[in-house]
């Protein structure tokens, strides 16, 4: 099979492609709180940067803030586990 280029993409462009892909695999429940994640405290940080431009610094940054603003320690974790969900996807898909 001839080599495919990366494709190109935002976070947001990833996250769609992700949930579109995924809502297949996983539970309704767990969909809908990647979303929901994603929607309220993801995608205004980290939406429009270039997926491809994310690295772990920009995720330590991130995760410092969020952390520094949350309201509850469970928010935190569901917002981790969305955002390291999409960013494992990226990587395994090759946009990262």
């Amino acid at each position: 099979t001839p080599e495919r280029e990366a494709p190109a993409g935002s976070l947001d462009e990833l996250a769609v492609a992700y949930f579109r892909a995924k809502s297949a695999v996983l539970s309704p429940a767990t969909i809908q709180a990647h979303e929901e994640s994603y929607r309220l405290r993801i995608t205004t940080a980290l939406g429009r940067l270039n997926a491809a431009d994310i690295d772990r610094a920009t995720c330590e940054v991130y995760l410092a803030e969020l952390v520094a603003a949350a309201s509850s320690r469970q928010m935190v974790e569901k917002t981790i586990k969305a955002l390291r969900a999409i960013l494992k996807a990226g990587v395994e898909w090759g946009w990262m």
